[in-house]
């Protein structure tokens, strides 16, 4: 049969590719079944191959030199399926080359199946991955492994149909490629993927196993064999795929292997062997004084020089060792030195990139330019961000350019050179996945351009080569124009003129006058608030050895609501180390803030995911489209989504967007995680009334902030009118000459007003002490509403009014495109009703408790 192969995409991502279970019968599946006794447990394998609902080409039982009689097993199940039986001297654990003699008897098929003898296929197990194989070639489909016990079943119940094995059956939910799949939706993300190749149910198209060679037989003990090649299959371009449908049982009848502890150990002793032959880095940590078999980089030479003396110095000088070189090019005007280097193991000789390409083993093939002259880190800095940003499709360098005192640094500058030096379309140095280039049947410079198209391709931005003195046109480098100067970043936005009415002056931390009691007033003390049971465990500081947390969310902006949620993590997860730098080693956490479909967070959690870290989501809000717009792809949000072990929002709105889009997986509403907090003890709420003002710079609903700054300023004129203790409370520096403005503005340029951002425990008390707090940040709002303190939200973006209905307290919020003084005054009287109060200390008691089990959840499956 003819198939295609899967269109190239980055990743192990499939595109639509689907299986075709209406033409699975026209792929022919050969199925191969290595055996060492245990000849009971190979007669049930036998009669669950008898019982298909479609018929595999040719079954093969290979036996690795049994003393039981393997061949009159064969001979009874002969009449019921194409059954060939083949034998191999016994010489130690033989599994590799029992399915490469298998594999070898099998013509003309288009997909081999492999099978472990203890293993009772389903019904439906070759049309399972037959109907995979008929979408498309080059696929390696992974079959699921349950566990059944049959000591006392006869092959005949099997084969007639009678026992159904689904009955007792068990254990995929133990199957570490459960996570694998669901950490990489399904394989499709990351790098691993090679991972999930488990020999005891697994096909692979024809061609390619016989492309990469079969089994490697260097392996003389149980385990890694069928992950190496795994790998082989992957550097190959293969697409890897859960065939979720087809199944086998594992029987449970007898190990003879020592049980999980004796295959541990068993696979424990191969390590030295899959670690020279798999140079990723779930295995291999490259060290300089260790020859690999299988180099981690494969560096392709071209635009030779005559004397290569000086290319190979300075690739000798190299401070990374774990690479081969291909040398492309090479000829009579190179002399014996070329003769010299192609005896060398670590260097091949080709004419073509293509070939190249071909030959090349390392899991990173970098593309070097011989004109240029080397860093001793080049090869080392290049590897680096594939192992920080596992994602990486492509990757390129700065350069320096001979007699001039400004670098080549960032892009499009860089570009600039290599087009001058180069008219292919190549860089004059980069670095791809060698199973990337494989996936591809063109041109080499088609296949680089392919790839560097993917995603926005990552950059090195150091000098790691010089450029050579002359252009190809005969120019000096020293009169190339200089790259523009990169301006550093921009300070915080300005505001308008109108508030910029006194541009020198410094904000000020003022405590002592929070710490007055306020004007005695005519109206009786507020109620006293809802006691609300604090959840958090008290704060430990995690030993060392802890699992890492990397918390992924807006902080070290001097941003007070973002600095308390990470608090607020650290505190709920006593367990792990929360760093908010580096890459994860354990958890990946996406916490609060509204990161999805904002801010560009997925391209930025792709990049760093990896198979090996759990990922969750913790009360973290969803960008609105209705105002944002959809800023990022919801099917690659939803991809992702689907890999986390817990999946917590903010609100109902998140809730609702999450669901339009089509995530059909686990979504709690977990409220924002900063409802964690408690109050300050001490602190008895009275009168005053708390304003929390947010600059925008014209990003708001209605476009502009002086509408607010006006409500604002009105509104703290009637309530100081009306004999209230007004006060300031600011979140982000850029809010601070905003305050200043409203004071100057509502009359009161005294009024005391607290950089919270510099001092969250005051900032604290000041909401905990306060009769109303009207915020137009959002987290003014939340910790209020932690308190169990009366508010009412400015919904300067959609955020605030999901978090209030998480609480139930829409009716709380208005729209700053809509906005001013009375509408605010009029909803003072509803906030602060006790009926009021208490419902929302109520949402707010259910939230702190789903936090404390999200949290609880999320450590189960970090540390189980």
């Amino acid at each position: 049969m003819v198939r295609s192969r899967p269109k190239a995409l980055p990743h192990n991502r499939r595109g639509d590719l689907e299986p075709d279970p209406a033409t699975a019968d026209s792929v022919s599946v050969g199925v191969v079944i290595p055996v060492f006794e245990r000849v009971a447990l190979l007669e049930r394998t036998l009669a669950g191959l008898s019982n298909q609902t479609q018929d595999p080409m040719v079954v093969v039982v290979a036996d690795d030199g049994s003393t039981e009689d393997v061949g009159a097993a064969v001979a009874r199940w002969s009449t019921q399926l194409p059954l060939v039986s083949v034998r191999q001297e016994r010489r130690g654990y033989g599994a590799g080359r029992a399915r490469n003699l298998g594999a070898a008897q099998i013509e003309g098929a288009d997909t081999l199946l492999f099978l472990d003898a203890d293993c009772v296929p389903h019904p439906d197990l070759v049309k399972a991955h037959a109907a995979w194989h008929a979408a498309s070639s080059h696929l390696v489909t992974v079959g699921i492994r349950e566990h059944v016990e049959l000591r006392n079943v006869q092959p005949e119940a099997i084969s007639s149909g009678e026992l159904d094995l689904t009955a007792g059956a068990g254990g995929w939910l133990q199957d570490f490629r459960r996570k694998l799949g669901r950490r990489t939706h399904d394989l499709e993300y990351g790098d691993e993927a090679f991972r999930s190749f488990v020999s005891s149910n697994v096909a692979v198209d024809a061609s390619l196993f016989h492309t990469v060679g079969g089994f490697s037989e260097d392996f003389s003990r149980w385990g890694g064999e069928d992950t190496e090649l795994g790998w082989r299959l992957w550097q190959e371009g293969a697409i890897f795929v859960i065939a979720d449908k087809a199944i086998i049982y594992h029987q449970l009848d007898e190990d003879r292997s020592g049980g999980r502890e004796g295959r541990d150990q068993s696979r424990s002793q191969n390590d030295g062997t899959i670690v020279t032959k798999i140079p990723h880095p779930f295995y291999r940590q490259s060290r300089r004084d260790i020859t690999y078999e299988v180099p981690r980089v494969s560096v392709i030479v071209h635009e030779l020089p005559d004397d290569l003396e000086d290319i190979w110095h300075q690739l000798a000088a190299q401070t990374w060792r774990d690479f081969e070189i291909i040398l492309m090019g090479t000829g009579p005007q190179h002399g014996p030195f070329s003769e010299l280097l192609a005896a060398d193991p670590s260097v091949t000789l080709v004419a073509t990139l293509e070939e190249a390409a071909a030959v090349a083993r390392g899991e990173l093939v970098v593309l070097l330019d011989a004109r240029l002259r080397l860093s001793r880190r080049l090869i080392a800095n290049l590897v680096k961000p594939w192992e920080r940003i596992p994602g990486t499709s492509s990757l390129t360098i700065g350069y320096a350019v001979p007699g001039m005192d400004t670098y080549f640094l960032h892009q499009p500058d860089t570009g600039v050179l290599d087009e001058i030096w180069r008219d292919d379309g190549l860089p004059l140095v980069g670095a791809v996945r060698r199973r990337d280039l494989a996936k591809m049947d063109m041109p080499f410079t088609e296949r680089w351009r392919t790839i560097s198209g993917w995603d926005e391709p990552h950059h090195v931005p150091q000098p790691l080569a010089v450029v050579p003195d002359t252009t190809p046109d005969g120019r000096s480098a020293t009169d190339l124009d200089p790259p523009p100067p990169h301006p550093p970043p921009p300070p915080p936005p300005g505001i308008k003129e109108s508030i910029l009415s006194n541009p020198t002056a410094v904000p000020g931390l003022i405590r002592e006058r929070f710490r007055d009691e306020p004007p005695p007033s005519e109206e009786p003390p507020p109620p006293t608030p809802p006691e609300i049971p604090d959840p958090r465990p008290l704060p430990t500081t995690p030993p060392k050895g802890t699992p890492g947390i990397r918390y992924v969310g807006w902080t070290g902006q001097d941003n007070l609501g973002d600095e308390l949620m990470l608090e607020v993590v650290a505190d709920l997860m006593p367990w792990g180390e929360v760093t908010t730098e580096g890459s994860p080693s354990h958890l990946l956490l996406l916490g609060g803030g509204t990161l999805i479909n904002r801010h560009r967070y997925l391209g930025w959690l792709i990049d760093r995911d990896s198979p090996r870290v759990e990922r969750a989501v913790f009360g973290t809000g969803v960008g609105n489209p209705e105002y944002w717009g959809e800023t990022e792809s919801p099917e690659r949000w939803i991809d992702w989504l689907s890999t986390c072990a817990y999946v917590g929002v903010r609100g109902p709105i998140s809730v609702q967007i999450l669901r339009r889009w089509g995530y059909e997986g686990q979504l709690e509403q977990v409220g924002d995680s900063a409802l964690a907090l408690s109050p300050p003890q001490g602190v008895s709420p009275d009168d005053s009334v708390v304003v929390i003002p947010a600059w925008t710079n014209g990003d708001l609903w209605g476009n502009d902030d002086e509408v607010v700054v006006a409500a604002l300023a009105d509104t703290v004129a009637a309530m100081m009118a009306d004999g209230r203790h007004v006060s300031l409370l600011t979140f982000n520096p850029i809010d601070d000459r905003l305050a200043i403005e409203i004071s100057r503005r509502a009359g009161y340029p005294d009024l005391p007003y607290l950089a919270g951002y510099r001092d969250p425990e005051m900032a604290q008390e000041v909401i905990a002490r306060a009769g109303l707090v009207v915020s137009e940040r959002l987290h003014g709002i939340v910790v209020a509403a932690a308190f169990a303190r009366p508010f009412i939200g400015l919904e300067y973006r959609p955020k605030l009014v999901d978090f209030a209905a998480s609480v139930g307290a829409d009716s709380a919020v208005l729209r700053t495109d809509d906005l001013d003084a009375e509408a605010i005054l009029a909803l003072v009287d509803k906030v602060t009703s006790r009926e009021m109060i208490e419902s929302v200390a109520a949402r707010v008691t259910t939230h702190r408790r789903r936090l404390v089990g999200a949290a609880e959840q999320i450590r189960a499956e970090v540390m189980g």
